[in-house]
Order: C-alpha cells, then sequence, then structure tokens
C-alpha cells in the first residue's frame, strides 16, 4: 500500500485482521496521533475480538507490505488455544485502552 492510504477507519466495521510485514503506519483516534506502528505490527483485533467498530484510524505513513486475515481464520487461530485466546484479549485490552461504562 502507498504512503497515506487509510487502512481502516474509526467506527467502521472492522472484518479483518492486518500484519505489517514492512513499512509504518500511524493510528489516530479523531484528530490525534496515538501510536505509531512500525514493522513486523499488527492491528485490527479489538473489532474482530469485541465485534464492534474500528477504535483507531490507521493510516500508512511510508508504503507498507500488508498481511490481511479475514475475521473468521482469525478468530479460528486465536481461539485454537485457551492461551492464544487470553493473549489475543491481552492485547486488545492494551490497544483499547480504558473504556466508558455503557
Amino acid at each position: 500500500m502507498p504512503a497515506g492510504c487509510t487502512l481502516v477507519a474509526e467506527g467502521e466495521v472492522g472484518n479483518e485482521f492486518f500484519v505489517v510485514l514492512s513499512g509504518s503506519c500511524e493510528v489516530r483516534r479523531g484528530n490525534a496521533a496515538v501510536d505509531q506502528l512500525s514493522a513486523p505490527a499488527s492491528f485490527g483485533e479489538i473489532a474482530l475480538l469485541h465485534d464492534e467498530v474500528r477504535v483507531a484510524s490507521v493510516i500508512t505513513t511510508v508504503e507498507c507490505e500488508l498481511a490481511v486475515i479475514r475475521q473468521g481464520d482469525f478468530l479460528d487461530a486465536v481461539g485454537r488455544t485457551a492461551t492464544s485466546h487470553r493473549k489475543a484479549l491481552d492485547v486488545a485490552a492494551l490497544h483499547r485502552g480504558p473504556t466508558t461504562p455503557g
């Protein structure tokens, strides 16, 4: 993907998990940059694990090579063992940040 490409947009439905194989991306919430992802990195687990919309936008900052894993394949892979499922939930909680009661 070229630099400046929006890979996911905050508030949209998420159906894929992304692995950044080369390059880097900026994570934005609202108009604020909140993180920088450089290969190797991944994102997209929150929407898939919690069946919710994307909590942030991710935009390429340089040309990136990505692997894209569809939701069903991702959930199958992380659900194979209790340990992998727990680790996926832990990463999602870290990236999600504090939540407000709804």
